[in-house]
């Protein structure tokens, strides 16, 4: 394996720092940053206010660190390049089918928590396992909580976790595993039996190799960050977010930029808490496993538009 030039070693050792400090930062202003207010003040603040200020000071704070670590380069590492019309426009379109399916699958591996927590204090200990978290998403001011939810909390854990984690990340997997130079060695094609298997292994690892190692650990990552709810609910929280995690990687991966899964998480937010507020429930589309029926019919209806409009323009592209 090649060392990697002193000039290329310089921009990823850059970015590796400056995603640690954008991290840390982050992480030690939501834990201790309500010490630092005046008590006064912080006895006034609601949880989603006091997470929306905590958002506003470590996104400019991160993205400072990494402009100035970086430079002119940190465009390229964090992924602020503006997408191409394709690739919003699935993100658009399938984020809807992701919430469903993720909602889903939480409630399904939740289930026999929930139960067992029914059975032994009701209804109302399995929504007082929701904590703080839960009641802000359906009693708080419903412009703070989509505020918090739907702009600023997609925009600061994005531009942290697929911006500068992600890049480096994925940076450091390629800085340790390059591509097979041009003209490797390699045995003739005539002594290799075609099998569909090692070409799915290579796929794979081509995968993995460019982007989906980081794909991977910021998504994993993400929902165990979230894991800020004992029970079923914490079961449901997990699953959900690693979920949305794990899908906004792929589509930072596949798209190049970050905006995509800033649109992404964004519509998958504004679901939970239109959800949350039962603004998708009504006689006609009930609730069925804990999930509304409605956002079901929009997840299948983006589903089908998302495969519709990658079918005409891969059609499009051969006739071209």
């Amino acid at each position: 394996m090649s060392q990697q030039p002193s000039s290329a070693r310089g921009p990823l050792l850059r970015l590796v720092v400056a995603a640690l400090l954008w991290f840390t930062v982050q992480q030690l202003l939501t834990r201790y940053a309500a010490f630092a207010l005046p008590r006064a003040w912080a006895a006034q603040l609601s949880l989603e206010a006091y997470l929306v200020l905590v958002q506003l000071v470590a996104l400019p704070l991160g993205l400072g660190v990494a402009f100035v670590l970086l430079k002119r380069e940190a465009f390229a590492a964090l992924g602020l390049t503006w997408p191409t019309g394709k690739s919003l426009a699935l993100g658009v379109t399938l984020f809807p089918l992701l919430f469903t399916a993720s909602s889903y699958l939480a409630v399904y591996l939740a289930l026999p928590t929930l139960l067992e927590e029914i059975r032994r204090g009701g209804a109302e200990l399995v929504r007082s396992n929701a904590g703080q978290v839960g009641q802000a998403l359906r009693q708080a001011p419903v412009f703070l909580v989509l505020l918090w939810g739907v702009v600023v909390a997609p925009l600061g854990e994005e531009l942290l976790f697929r911006g500068a984690v992600w890049g480096a990340l994925a940076r450091v997997v390629d800085a340790c595993l390059p591509d097979r130079p041009e003209g490797a060695a390699s045995l003739p094609g005539e002594f290799i039996q075609p099998s569909p298997a090692l070409s799915l292994l290579r796929s794979a690892g081509d995968w993995l190799r460019h982007g989906g190692v980081a794909t991977l650990l910021t998504g994993v990552a993400f929902g165990l960050l979230h894991w800020d709810m004992p029970g079923g609910q914490g079961i449901i929280r997990v699953t959900a977010t690693t979920c949305l995690g794990l899908a906004c990687g792929v589509a930072r991966q596949a798209s190049g930029t970050v905006l995509v899964p800033i649109v992404v998480h964004a519509g998958f937010n504004a679901l939970g808490v239109a959800g949350a507020r039962r603004w998708l429930v009504t006689e006609t589309f009930p609730t069925h496993s804990m999930v509304p029926t409605l956002s079901t019919l929009i997840g299948v209806l983006g589903g089908v538009v998302a495969i519709t409009l990658a079918i005409v323009l891969r059609t499009r592209k051969s006739n071209s």
